[in-house]
């Protein structure tokens, strides 16, 4: 029985050790910080993401800490890089000056990697900043009170009308189109590139649309999803010259 038994464990051995090892699922990229903002972000663990929170639903600060749809989108960079996302709720007019502390040098030194400014992408911005691809696509519409129309503007501002009166929704015909992307920080256009890939995929994928029916659908009047992100971050700056500034 003995040598029955030890014959059996030998064979168990031997088929234990023709199992293949598992496949590593580490598919993120990893990058050098000597050469890139991408490699320093991941050596230091943490994305840190400027969120304007007087621009709710993009973004809501309440005792919970930061939450909302650009919320929701500067998680999905982060996983892309392998590192935690830490948010940084500030006035949208100070946004911009988070990533180019000095637009002329390129300072590193930055407060913020990447910001959420709630500025349309035209090509003057786009030839003093480095934006990616839009993440929502705005119109100029109105802000309504059932079938009453009490204002009309950019729907990104009617929508923090709108959030703080769950009584008005934005609806009515779309006009005057423009593109709002994030801002990486000062002279990373590769960085803002990979940005943008990870906006695309989510687009492609659906995680958008799950942002964007947590965060922005209820204030909407049309049950199509506004905003979709639809063009490139040229096609949007090309919607306003420089010449028409």
């Amino acid at each position: 029985m003995l040598r029955r038994f030890l014959v059996l464990v030998c064979a168990l051995s031997l088929l234990g050790a023709c199992v293949p090892p598992e496949e590593s699922n580490d598919k993120i990229k990893r990058y050098d910080p000597e050469e890139n903002i991408m490699g320093q972000i991941q050596e230091r663990g943490v994305l840190l993401i400027g969120v304007p929170v007087d621009y709710p639903p993009f973004a809501i600060l309440d005792d919970d800490g930061v939450k909302g749809f650009v919320v929701d989108l500067g998680n999905l960079v982060a996983e892309a890089l392998g590192v935690k996302a830490q948010f940084i709720p500030a006035p949208n007019r100070v946004l911009l000056d988070m990533v180019y502390s000095n637009p002329k040098t390129c300072a590193e030194e930055t407060d913020a990697d990447l910001v959420f400014p709630m500025v349309p992408i035209t090509e003057k911005m786009l030839a003093g900043y480095t934006f990616t691809d839009p993440y929502w696509v705005g119109h100029t519409r109105s802000l309504l009170d059932g079938d009453t129309e009490v204002e009309q503007g950019p729907d990104v501002d009617l929508l923090a009308e709108a959030y703080a009166d769950h009584g008005l929704e934005v609806g009515g015909e779309q006009q005057s189109t423009e593109g709002y992307g994030a801002a990486s920080r000062c002279g990373t256009t590769t960085f803002g590139t990979i940005v943008s890939q990870v906006f695309n995929e989510a687009d492609a994928e659906g995680d958008w649309s799950r942002s964007y029916d947590e965060w922005m659908a209820d204030y909407f009047v049309d049950p199509d999803p506004a905003g979709v992100p639809i063009m490139s971050v040229e096609d949007a700056a090309a919607l306003y010259p420089a010449e028409l500034d």
